[in-house]
């Protein structure tokens, strides 16, 4: 739901959603996290007047075309694989385990 009205209008602000009652088991914080940590959107945390915290939350062709990004396209697969390689540096190196949002826990 909350991804169809990021796709819809390319970018919202948090402290503006609308959300429907139907949804009053999730929390519009915890939908926003899910969809960032599965890297479906972009995000950048700001201060509103009233000094809340809040997050502009868009699409990545909206994002794009904001700072426009010029950047040569990236296969899926290939991406992936340069972000698990990543990954696997930055474990070595800091004696971590951390995983990607796609990596099956075994």
């Amino acid at each position: 739901m909350l991804l169809e009205q990021i796709d819809h209008h390319g970018s919202l602000l948090t402290n503006a959603l609308e959300w429907s009652s139907k949804f009053k088991s999730i929390k519009p914080g915890e939908a926003v996290r899910d969809l960032e940590k599965r890297l479906l959107i972009h995000s950048e945390e700001f201060h509103t007047g009233e000094g809340a915290h809040a997050k502009q939350i868009e699409t990545w062709e909206h994002w794009k075309r904001r700072i426009g990004f010029k950047g040569k396209p990236v296969s899926i697969e290939s991406a992936k694989r340069k972000l698990e390689k990543r990954i696997e540096v930055l474990n070595e190196r800091f004696e971590a385990s951390g995983k990607m949002p796609w990596t099956k826990i075994s």
